[in-house]
């Protein structure tokens, strides 16, 4: 909840500042520029990617596309964190072909 509040207040503070209204629902998810803020691990302030070793798995996995981030998250727990070597060589794999 307190992430949501956090949003909230960012969105108010856009308009006060810019005059812009930004709906959340319309923000593109292919920004490349995100994606590559991303992979250099720049995820401060980003919730659920924030952490030491999700940084470190973002700039191993190098995502380019919304699936990507909620795999890093699936499998960023514990039982699942095994199966990211096995992630991560097929989305290097893919990406060769």
């Amino acid at each position: 909840m307190r992430n949501l509040t956090i949003i909230e207040e960012a969105l108010k503070y856009v308009k006060i500042i810019t005059g812009k209204k930004i709906d959340i629902h319309q923000v593109p998810l292919d920004d490349k520029l995100a994606y590559e803020l991303i992979s250099k691990g720049n995820t401060i302030g980003v919730f659920q990617l924030e952490s030491s070793g999700m940084k470190h798995l973002a700039k191993e996995l190098a995502p380019t596309k919304i699936s990507d981030i909620s795999a890093m998250v699936a499998l960023y727990r514990p039982g699942q964190m095994d199966l990211i070597p096995a992630f991560l060589e097929g989305k290097n794999q893919r990406q060769k072909n």
